[in-house]
């Protein structure tokens, strides 16, 4: 006689009920007209502006509007999400407003590591400063 195969555990129909879950980390920015989904954490680890919206009693069903150039941003989120400094090369107008809306939104590190770049460009140049 073979064996009847096991029954399912009961444990594997229960559904945890979605109230139960944390607070999820997801943050959903509307940044002049186009719409950011990123997490809590990537803006907060990176950007003194974003630290001080996101405190303790932020909600991530608040609809976020940010009146700020959409192009510059997403390459600033793009850092905040992977440390990658990406300033374009043949657009010099958008590199220097993704300069200012770093310094804007407190993205530091992004800043030191243009100036960074920017000596170790310098090469061989005598400079003394």
């Amino acid at each position: 006689m073979a064996a009847s195969p096991a029954a399912p555990s009961p444990a594997a129909d229960v559904v945890t009920p979605a109230t139960s879950r944390p607070k999820p980390d997801r943050v959903v920015l509307d940044v002049g007209g186009t719409t950011f989904t990123t997490s809590k954490n990537s803006l907060t680890a990176n950007s003194t502006y974003f630290k001080s919206i996101f405190g303790d009693n932020w909600s991530s069903d608040d609809d976020y509007f940010l009146d700020r150039d959409p192009a510059t941003f997403a390459l600033l989120l793009t850092y905040m999400r992977t440390g990658v400094v990406e300033l374009p090369e043949h657009d010099e107008s958008l590199a220097r407003r993704v300069l200012l809306e770093a310094q804007f939104l407190g993205v530091d590190g992004f800043l030191t590591a243009v100036k960074v770049q920017a000596y170790n460009n310098l090469g061989e140049v005598d400079w003394e400063g």
